[in-house]
């Protein structure tokens, strides 16, 4: 009986302590891109199944040519058509290019 209710106590404490970091960390001002609904710890990773090109096409067609997944924990933005990867090298390069050593170390090359 005590070990049911230690349990419920602590289920209790940790619900609304989540919601509360979720509430606090959640970033205001951003206008991220479209994306399809997710599952918390393992993100957009269910969606992977078969061939990635196949899927991520599927899923361009729903939610248009620049989307936001999430593999995991990881925030990734995919970009499906060749005008809207230009428009981001060409006119948004600036941010692109002021962005974080960190975040420019998450990159890997293709061959290597």
């Amino acid at each position: 009986m005590d070990e049911t209710y230690l349990l419920f106590i602590s289920f209790l404490f940790l619900v609304p302590l989540v919601f509360l970091v979720k509430l606090l960390t959640h970033q205001q001002g951003k206008n991220p891109p479209p994306s399809p609904p997710s599952i918390p710890i393992i993100g957009h990773l269910h969606l992977i199944n078969g061939h990635v090109h196949r899927v991520l096409q599927h899923l361009s067609s729903k939610y248009g040519p620049v989307m936001a997944l999430r593999f995991g924990t990881r925030p990734v933005v995919v970009i499906t058509s060749p005008s809207a990867a230009e428009e981001c090298f060409t006119k948004n390069d600036i941010v692109l290019a002021t962005s974080t050593k960190g975040q420019i170390s998450r990159l890997r090359p293709l061959h290597s």
